[in-house]
């Protein structure tokens, strides 16, 4: 289940990006540490602005899929049947001669990229362990994109400065734990360890930056231009646009593929730098991202509904409706179309709006808030998280009606207002319980008992026999009823005391009592 593979992500994450009034710099004002590779010294700095760990966290099979598809065609890295398919399938090599025969990348280029591969190659003939591990894997993404016929021109610059930069780390840096970010020298880039797949370029966190750099004030426009001039040239031609892709493996998902999330907090940082930098050269980079909103997956994330469309969180899946990044795409599609006043992302935005209000009511549990559609509780950053990225479209939809907006039609705020505080009241409120002894129970077996939850909580079961505790259990329950054996097997017959506790995600905590009897064998 893809819930389980995403890392626990602090609200503050992205909570100042789905809010028109809340300030990412202040969100994030204690910062966090970032490692500096600088000709060949890592150093630690502080920085104000950077975002928590991206919530993707790949799986070890997704890492091995990516050292396996590396064609280094040796024994120690490569099976003796994969080396054979590796020699048969189009190389890095000749995918690049391709590009430079249509003359879509210049020699110069050419000859940077070829060497970059090269340079990686030989590192990992001499590297060991960990090290070689990871640039193994990162270089055989890069082999596997060649191979697929996708490492085109426009893809070059991410892939080949990806191996540029995994090759420097793991020559001179440390080795590194999940959720680590790293920089490399005057670069503002953020870039993050992900174990088993090197260091990825990771899109949600630096535009994330760019936006708390926007909210820095004035101050900060020099930083943000800067940013944004290192990001722009590492956009991909996708659907009919461009993108920021992935280019690592997730989930089964095989690289390159696109976020709806990331992709509309991309939009959201351009327009607001198109207004505060008065350069509306960043408008059109926002137009030509709109691609993937318009078009089907795996290319795009647009998934059709009766209603009108969801926007994907992963580009390779179909199967998984998260609603905090659907909505954060369409805090981003809003915020750019209310500042250029596009026609075409008002639409967009309108399309996933009518869906977002279904799905929201969906993802209401009455207690607690559903990670996906049809799937798990969220844990206690994505609840928060949703709620704030509700709570920003609430408070965009009511200023539009203020305003008498109607490039936006005005669609009523009331469902996301309504659903922002109910999330807002659950993280008060303790979980409701129910608590029933099951017949049968006796003596050397274990008695069950029957608990019903309103919501995910952490629950300890307590047999008493009168003051004294014959038997305590703790387990952490979903929403619904479960059943739950108290052990050890009961000793003697009589009626015994239950004490059931439970404390939800945000440590409210409710208790209930009942009895069970066990009967002689």
């Amino acid at each position: 289940m893809r819930r389980s593979l995403l890392f626990v992500v602090a609200a503050a994450l992205l909570a100042g990006l789905g809010t028109l009034s809340s300030d990412p710099a202040s969100a994030s004002a204690a910062g966090s540490k970032v490692l500096v590779l600088d000709h060949g010294r890592v150093s630690v700095r502080h920085d104000p602005f950077l975002q928590p760990a991206d919530p993707i966290q790949p799986t070890a099979a997704d890492a091995q899929a990516a050292r396996d598809a590396s064609a280094v065609g040796s024994a120690p890295v490569l099976q003796h049947g994969q080396a054979m398919l590796a020699a048969s399938r189009l190389t890095v090599s000749k995918a690049l001669k391709g590009m430079l025969d249509r003359r879509s990348i210049d020699q110069e280029h050419y000859d940077k990229y070829l060497q970059d591969y090269k340079d990686a190659r030989a590192s990992m003939r001499k590297l060991t362990g960990t090290r070689r591990s990871e640039l193994t894997a990162v270089v055989g993404n890069l082999e596997a994109l060649a191979a697929s016929g996708k490492l085109t021109s426009t893809r070059a610059p991410l892939a080949f400065l990806t191996v540029r930069r995994n090759n420097s780390w793991w020559n001179d840096g440390r080795i590194l734990g999940y959720g680590e970010r790293v920089e490399f020298g005057s670069s503002i880039i953020q870039w993050q360890a992900y174990p088993g797949q090197g260091i990825q370029l990771q899109w949600l966190g630096t535009f994330g930056k760019a936006n708390a750099l926007w909210s820095g004030g004035k101050r900060y426009n020099e930083k943000l231009k800067t940013l944004l001039g290192e990001i722009t040239p590492l956009a991909t031609a996708r659907a009919g646009g461009i993108a920021w892709e992935y280019q690592f493996r997730f989930d089964g998902g095989s690289p390159p593929w696109a976020s709806a999330m990331a992709q509309g907090t991309a939009i959201q940082a351009y327009a607001r730098a198109a207004t505060r930098l008065d350069d509306k050269s960043y408008y059109k980079v926002a137009k030509a991202a709109l691609g993937i909103y318009r078009t089907a997956p795996p290319t795009g994330v647009r998934l059709k509904t009766s209603a009108g469309a969801h926007y994907l969180m992963y580009s390779f899946t179909t199967g998984q409706r998260i609603l905090n990044g659907f909505v954060q795409s369409l805090n981003g599609l809003h915020d750019y179309a209310e500042a250029s006043g596009d026609k075409t992302a008002a639409s967009l935005f309108k399309d996933g709006e009518r869906q977002a209000r279904a799905e929201t009511k969906e993802t209401d549990t009455g207690a607690w808030s559903l990670y996906e559609l049809g799937g798990s509780e969220s844990d206690l950053s994505y609840h928060t998280l949703l709620r704030d990225f509700l709570v920003g479209l609430c408070d965009r939809l009511k200023t539009d009606k203020e305003r008498g907006e109607t490039l936006f039609s005005a669609p009523s705020s009331s469902t996301y207002c309504t659903t922002g505080e109910r999330f807002t009241a659950y993280l008060k409120e303790p979980p409701r319980i129910t608590v029933r002894a099951l017949p049968g129970a006796k003596v050397g077996a274990s008695p069950q008992v029957r608990i019903g939850l309103s919501k995910v909580s952490t629950v300890t079961l307590t047999v008493l026999r009168g003051a004294t505790t014959a038997a305590t259990k703790t387990v952490t329950l979903s929403r619904g009823n479960h059943t739950v054996s108290w052990g050890p097997n009961a000793s003697k017959p009589g009626t015994v005391g239950l004490s059931v506790r439970a404390v939800d995600l945000a440590g409210n905590a409710g208790t209930k009592t009942g009895s069970q009897t066990v009967k002689k064998k």
